[in-house]
Formats: structure tokens, C-alpha cells, sequence
């Protein structure tokens, strides 16, 4: 009896000694050798003399010792899939038992605390907004310090795994929260830009040609011509709230009339039941939001050319026939003018 319980407390010592033992003793995971990741990956960029092709199947035979992002660069095999998807689980798992930093890292992509969205040009900054309405007032709690960014950025090693108010599963949920706004305005900014620009359409050539706006309102047309099957299509309708620098973005989140426009023009469906929460949200942080915060990287500029009504139907128009006189066509009607001016007049 005696031995019995000696074996096993040896038995949990080794298991706490080398987690990564699995019936091979230490040093295999899943019956398969772990090795140095810097030997795993030259045996990857190795070709094989007779077959010409990268050691992929002798890759197979092991696990790096630490985690790798793009672990098969040259691609996999067509006959090996299915074993390398294998594997690839196998070795997150291992991964996941080592408690390895950088895929700790990878873990942490949709916290709203990561600081791995301000790469991003297309977003505009709305986590950061956020965690700053998140903080506690310095006179609330002695020697606050800023929440954003995560200094750990490794969920094997979160900070927030055990407090109450501010919990890991509530940082993920309003990390979603804030993609999801950073899409409706990006949805409002794209709808901008596209009514900023005028499309002037040669219909009978079918070509059209793009005329953006300088920083100073000047208008400048590339030379590139495109198909008008290719490129009206793309024109946006008239964005029911302009945004076009950081102010617009700014004044949009402070005020909640000017919110709810935006998140109901931009609003994935999945979110769109969450609409009243959001804004609620924005309302309760509004006087904690910074304009340097947010980021717009390529302002868009009002353009100062002419535009008209639509012929058709009088609505906002910025395509304009070059081929008529005087004729604006909006997203709507441009076909129907092409048809009937264009395609049945010369049949």
C-alpha cells in the first residue's frame, strides 16, 4: 500500500517535472519527438534530393519546441493534409500545455486590450476609446495606472483572470464591440469617399474615369480608365452621416442621435440587436473620449466640384454622362440611363 502511494506521488512529480510526457516518457508529446524549434524548422526548409521537394513528411515526425506562426511557409503536400491538420492540432495542444508566451500572445488578438489593432489602417480606434471610458478616476483609486495597452499580452498570464469587475470574458465581448463599431464606421467613412468622388462616364466608350479631391479641394483625375461594368457598380449610396476625419468620428461618438444613424447604416446584423447597448455604452464614457484616441489616416477632403441632382429621379447624383449634356445619374438610375440613351439608341 505504501508503494503503491509512493509510485504515484513519483508519478505526479514527473508529471509536474515534464508536462509534456505522454506514454514515451519525457521529451514526446503525442508519441512524437519534441526537438529545438530552430532543428524543426531547417528540416522543413530542407528539399529532399530524390524527390525535389520540400521534408515535409519528415517534418511530421516531430514538434518544435516553442511556438511558430506560419509553420509550413512553402505550403503542404495535397496527399499530407489531412495528417499535417493533425498535427497542427496536436501541436496547439502542446503549445497550449507548455503555456508557450508567443502563443499566449495569439490568444489575446480579440482582447480590447491588445494593442495589435492600432497596426491596423482601417480602424479608427474605437478599443482604445473604450478602455479609457474603462479606467477608474485617479481620485477613485490611489496611483491609477492606464489599462491600455496591455503590458502582459499573453493570456496564459492575464491580469484580469480573476478580478470581478473587469474579467477576462467581459474585455473579449467588448473587444468584439469595438471591431464591430470600427466596421460601421469604416461602412460610413468608404460611403463618404465614394460621394466625394465624381465619376465621369463615358457610356458610349464604356469607360469611367475616378476625380478625387486634393487636400486643398482641388479636384485631380488619374489617368487610369475603368470598365463601367467594373466600376459603377462600386459607387456608394449617400452616407447618411458624413465621416471624413477624426472630428467627424469624434462628435459622432458623443452624441447619440448621430451614433445610432451610424451604427444602423454600418452595423453588422449580428450586432444590430446590441444597437441600444452600444450606445448606452458611448453615453456612459462620452466625457472620457479623446480625439487622440482616434485615428483616420487618409482624411477625405470636400470636393469642390460641381455636382447636380440626379436626372432621373433628383436624388443625390455624383456620376455624370459625359457623353450628354448637363445629365448627373445617382447609383440607382445610371443603368436605366445607360440602357435607354445608350444601348437601345444606337439598335
Amino acid at each position: 500500500m505504501n508503494l503503491d502511494r509512493s509510485i504515484n506521488k513519483l508519478s505526479q512529480r514527473l508529471n509536474n517535472l515534464y508536462p509534456d510526457v505522454n506514454n514515451n516518457g519525457p521529451g514526446y508529446w503525442k508519441g512524437k519527438r519534441i526537438i529545438p524549434t530552430n532543428q524543426w524548422i531547417k528540416i522543413t526548409n530542407t528539399i529532399n534530393k530524390t524527390t525535389g521537394k520540400y521534408c515535409i513528411k519528415e517534418a511530421l515526425h516531430y514538434f518544435p519546441d516553442s511556438y511558430i506562426k506560419y509553420v509550413f511557409p512553402f505550403g503542404i503536400p495535397d496527399h499530407l493534409q489531412e495528417e499535417a491538420n493533425k498535427w497542427y492540432s496536436d501541436y496547439l495542444e502542446l503549445m497550449e500545455q507548455r503555456r508557450d508566451p508567443e502563443y499566449g500572445s495569439t490568444k489575446c488578438y480579440e482582447c480590447l486590450l491588445c494593442p495589435h489593432r492600432d497596426e491596423s489602417a482601417l480602424l479608427f480606434g474605437i478599443h482604445k476609446v473604450i478602455a479609457r471610458g474603462l479606467e477608474q478616476e485617479k481620485e477613485e483609486v490611489q496611483d491609477a495606472d492606464p489599462i491600455y495597452p496591455c503590458s502582459t499580452v499573453n493570456r496564459f498570464e492575464c491580469p484580469y483572470d480573476k478580478k470581478q469587475a473587469l474579467n477576462v470574458n467581459s474585455l473579449f465581448v467588448l473587444g468584439m464591440i469595438a471591431h464591430a463599431v470600427d466596421k460601421a464606421f469604416l461602412k460610413a467613412y468608404s460611403m463618404t469617399k465614394s460621394n466625394e468622388t465624381v465619376y465621369d462616364a463615358d457610356f458610349v466608350a464604356d469607360q469611367v474615369k475616378e476625380i478625387n479631391t486634393l487636400y486643398d479641394g482641388r479636384p485631380h483625375s488619374w489617368f487610369l480608365e475603368y470598365p463601367i461594368e467594373e466600376k459603377l457598380p462600386q459607387v456608394e449610396k449617400l452616407s447618411i452621416v458624413p465621416i471624413r476625419n477624426v472630428g467627424d468620428v469624434y462628435n459622432a461618438l458623443k452624441d447619440s442621435e448621430t451614433l445610432a444613424k451610424i451604427l444602423e447604416q454600418g452595423l453588422e446584423e449580428e450586432y444590430l440587436s446590441e444597437k441600444e447597448f452600444i450606445i448606452k455604452l458611448f453615453m456612459s464614457i462620452k466625457d472620457k473620449i479623446k480625439k487622440e484616441d482616434l485615428t483616420v489616416y487618409e482624411p477625405i477632403f470636400p470636393s469642390h466640384v460641381q455636382k447636380s441632382k440626379c436626372t432621373i429621379c433628383e436624388g443625390y447624383a455624383n456620376i455624370h454622362c459625359i457623353n450628354c449634356s448637363n445629365v448627373w445619374l445617382c447609383v440607382n438610375d445610371w443603368e436605366h440611363h445607360k440602357v435607354n440613351r445608350h444601348t437601345l439608341a444606337y439598335t
